[in-house]
């Protein structure tokens, strides 16, 4: 059944703009895991951090990025992109850094097009951060941390006190 749902979406996702690359991507997500078949339909952030995921990596490499054929107003709609997807989990973080680390690693050899990357990774980075410093000021000004608190509860140093316990209370419910 997952094997027919996956062939479906694939199907389904095959005829959009960004083809058979994302429509690969998205049917070995969901073909990984059966959980994340679950996760990404009950309408919750997950699903739609997934959706956007796929959104701008397709964006990314449709619009070439990768082939330093974008321009700045395409700069721009990437920024959107990753803003969002950071105020859909703030994790999307490190898709943010990974697409500006590949874009400098990418093309910084060519000399003539560092300034040019420079000013465009500025417009993506700036785009990003107005598209989501409203939620961070929300969270600094009512909450007193730009961090929501399930990462104030990673920073406890009294989070790794049920390590000990942990595997023993795995098994036990395994076993």
């Amino acid at each position: 059944r997952q094997r027919q749902m996956c062939i479906r979406d694939r199907n389904i996702l095959k005829q959009q703009i960004h083809r058979n690359k994302i429509a690969i991507f998205a049917s070995a997500i969901w073909f990984a895991s059966c959980c994340s078949v679950v996760q990404t339909t009950n309408f919750l952030e997950t699903g739609t951090y997934v959706l956007l995921v796929l959104v701008t990596v397709g964006y990314f490499f449709a619009e070439g990025f990768s082939r330093y054929q974008f321009n700045s107003f395409t700069c721009l709609k990437l920024g959107v992109l990753l803003g969002l997807t950071f105020l859909c989990r703030n994790d999307a973080i490190f898709l943010v850094l990974g697409m500006v680390v590949f874009l400098i690693v990418k093309h910084i050899s060519n000399r003539e097009q560092i300034l040019p990357l420079l000013k465009q990774t500025f417009i993506i980075g700036t785009t990003f951060a107005i598209v989501a410093l409203p939620w961070l000021t929300y969270n600094q000004l009512y909450f007193g941390n730009i961090v929501p608190i399930s990462g104030q509860a990673v920073k406890d140093p009294n989070i790794f006190l049920n390590l000990r316990v942990f595997p023993t209370a795995v098994l036990q419910n395994i076993i």
